[in-house]
Formats: C-alpha cells, structure tokens, sequence
C-alpha cells in the first residue's frame, strides 16, 4: 500500500469534519507531508490519534519514561510538583503505574528518592533529557550542564532511590537521549545501547539534524567505552570512531529538529523518533508532530507521520506549545499496533502534565525489504554477499535486518547465504526450501 503524499493541515473546523466511530474521534493520517525530508514509511502505512483516549495526570514537563525489570514504568519530571503536588523539582522521580486504556485505572506515584533536585528552573537547573534500564541499572542523560549547554549521564542501582554522577562530562551533546528497547532493555539484539542527541550543544536550540553514539550495555559507565557515528563506508555499513570530535549527522531536518525521543517497536521491527517543532530558539508555538521510522538506529529513515496542527487537535483549537512528544514502551503493544503518545507542553493552559492519547498504527504485511537485501537499500548487489561474510567474520558493525542476511533461512548465516546472493547475480536458479522466500521476494 502506497501512502498519499499530501500537506496535513488541519484547523479546528476540519477537526469536526473527522471521521466519526459513535462517540469516538479519531484523526487517521496515513500521509506523507510535503516538508519531510524523508519517503513514506514502507511499514507504518497509517497513523490515526484517538482524540477521546486524551488523558493527563501531574504538574510538571519532560517525563522520559522507561520500562523497569520490576514491571513498572519510571520517568522524571522538571518544574514541577509532579504528581503528589509538593515541592516543585527540576529532577523529580515518579512511577506510572497501570495504562490510561485501563478503564482509567492508571496512576502517578513519587517513590522515594534521594537524587531528585529542587534548585533551578528552565535553564537554570539540572533536567532529564533521557532515561533507560538496562540490566537493571537506570541511566540518565541530564542536560542543563552549564546553563543551556552541556549534559552529563546519573545512574541508580537500586530503582531510583539512590543515584550517582559519572565523573565526565558531555558538552557536545545538548539533548541525549537513548533508545529505548523493550521491559529493561530485553528487546536489544547486539549489545550496545543506543544515544541521540540533536545537533547543538544546548537544549533550547532547533537543530538540524541528529548525533548517534552507542556503548557496549555493561560499559554504559565508561566514557572510553562510548563509539560516536561517522559516517557509512563505501559498502553502506556505518562507521563508528572513539573520538566524539568524528561524529556525523545520522539524520537530517534542517530547521526542524527540537526535543525528540525513540523508541524500539519490537512488534514492527521499527526504531521510532519523534518530535516537536519550535520555530525559534524562543518560546515560539510548536504545533507541529513527526515520527519517523526506520529497520536500524542509523536508518535509513522514512515518514510515519507528520502534523504541523497537533497543537490544535488535542487543545481544543488553543495555540497550546506540546514538545518531548514519547511513546512510552511499556504502552506498546506486543503486535506494535497500539501504542500511547506521551507528550509535555510549556507554556500552556490546562495541559502542563503528563498528556497521553491512545495511537493506533496500520501495518503493511511486509517489511518494505527484499530477501537476500542485506543492507536494505533496495537492490540486490554484490554488496549484500559482503555483508554477509562480514556478519559471520564478526567485522560487520550492524546488519540492516538480520534475518535478510540469512538468505536460506536456515538456523544460522554462513558462507552459503553469501554464495546464494552471488549465484542470484549471476543468473544461476537457487533453490529455495519453502516457506523461505526466494531472493529478490518482498518480505
């Protein structure tokens, strides 16, 4: 299915023109906005908000979420008195338990903790920009180093009652934030943990594109341990160097790029961001909504969605300024289908919480990718056959899709799959055991 491109402007009369289910609004876009820089999403080919799921709980912005070993989600608020209404911090710890979908019996708690921060507001205190468990040890990105600029990594080992500062600095990267990956960081495949940061070192600014860096995921601790993208090499497969001074963009919007999170879908097989817009390093209105999708942390990217009018759907037609717009993982469903959009909003009237709504995702029944496409970039070369022996050398820094590299479908990569993909450009047949596809076939 090929999603429309069109320009999505929606205003609050067309709002009332939506399509109606009974007593239930829902604003379905299953389009590609002129203004992305990137194609349609070849996976994610509808994206639909249900307006009547809106629900809020706390006072406060930011909230970066993630899914603990313990079954719960914790995230951390700024500037605000979270969610039992007392003292107003800039690091505020809190758990959210159950699921607005639950019959509205989900719930915001402010487990004790010594690490949260009173002192500062905006720019003037430490805030979270990032959280992730991994191996039950929570990580946060914290921003704010030195005034707007600058960020450094806090990390608890028991839940968020106690937390600790590394004892080095980032003051590259403005605004990390990790990829989240499942319950406890479960759903991680190779190894690593994953970090963005918007291109600039200050959190206010809107940037052009992103920054990505990865660390082995027992070496979260260790800055010489960290690797900053550099590039592709000439076979397409990313390069990563230990000097931060290396890194490149791993994604481009000019102009566009302000407070964004990601996310693994493990049920699409898709790494997720998402983002606001603010049209000037002032508080600007940032109406605007974008997801973007893609098989690996370094792309290549596509569009899910885009909405220069989110403000508008949600505020009742208000100029309301949403931003840090998430999808918590606990909230995603196990086919990815379902999800929920967590977003915070500054300034605002009314909607300086925790804001959720429910989103729903139509899929396509493959993967946009061709067996044997190693590389996923759509043409079967000799290329793959080498990634292929690279994967199985251990020299290969991250396939596309793993399971396109096994081109026989066998229990494991080997030197045949590189073969078969070398046999296919010749124009010998290969003999394929069913049900595994034939090379070339749509997955």
């Amino acid at each position: 299915m090929r999603i429309i491109r069109a320009v999505v402007s929606l205003t609050l009369s067309a709002l009332l023109g939506a399509v109606a289910f009974g007593a239930l609004w829902v604003i379905i876009f299953n389009v590609k906005a002129v203004s992305s820089p990137y194609p349609a999403s070849p996976v994610i080919t509808g994206f639909s908000i249900d307006l009547a799921s809106y629900n809020q709980l706390g006072h406060g912005d930011n909230w970066p979420t993630t899914w603990a070993a313990d079954g719960e989600q914790y995230s951390i608020f700024a500037d605000g008195s979270g969610f039992n209404g007392g003292t107003e911090q800039t690091f505020g710890w809190a758990k959210v338990t159950g699921a607005p979908g639950d019959a509205g019996a989900w719930s915001g708690s402010e487990p004790a903790s010594n690490g949260n921060i009173e002192a500062g507001y905006g720019s003037g205190g430490r805030k979270a920009s990032g959280l992730i468990q991994v191996d039950g040890t929570l990580y946060a990105s914290v921003r704010n180093l030195s005034g707007q600029n600058g960020s450094s990594l806090r990390r608890s080992l028991d839940n968020g009652l106690n937390w600790e500062w590394a004892s080095w600095p980032w003051p590259e990267f403005g605004y990390p934030f990790f990829v989240n990956m499942g319950q406890n960081y479960a759903a991680n495949s190779d190894g690593f943990v994953y970090l963005y940061s918007p291109t600039s070192s200050n959190a206010y600014a809107v940037t052009d594109g992103l920054w990505l860096a990865r660390v082995p995921k027992v070496q979260v601790w260790t800055q010489a341990a960290w690797q900053y993208f550099s590039g592709f090499d000439s076979s397409g497969i990313p390069t990563w160097s230990s000097s931060i001074a290396a890194r490149q963009a791993v994604f481009s919007f000019p102009g566009h790029v302000y407070r964004p999170s990601a996310v693994y879908n493990t049920g699409l097989d898709r790494y997720l961001i998402s983002m606001s817009l603010r049209t000037s390093e002032g508080l600007a209105p940032m109406d605007a909504l974008y997801v973007f999708d893609a098989p690996t942390p370094w792309g290549p990217w596509t569009t899910v969605y885009e909405n220069e009018n989110f403000s508008a759907m949600w505020a009742g037609g208000q100029d309301e300024d949403p931003f840090h717009p998430q999808f918590p993982p606990k909230w995603i469903s196990t086919d990815g289908k379902t999800m929920y959009l967590a977003w915070s909003c500054y300034p605002c009237t009314g909607f300086y919480a925790f804001n959720v709504a429910k989103v729903s995702l139509t899929a396509s029944t493959t993967t946009g990718n061709k067996q044997g496409d190693a590389d996923c970039n759509g043409v079967i070369n000799v290329l793959d056959a080498l990634m292929v022996l690279r994967y199985i050398t251990g020299t290969n820094s991250g396939s596309c899709l793993a399971f396109l590299s096994n081109v026989d479908c066998t229990d494991g990569i080997n030197v045949i799959d590189a073969l078969k993909v070398l046999q296919f450009l010749s124009g010998l047949p290969v003999n394929q055991d069913e049900p595994c596809p034939d090379i070339g076939q749509p997955v």
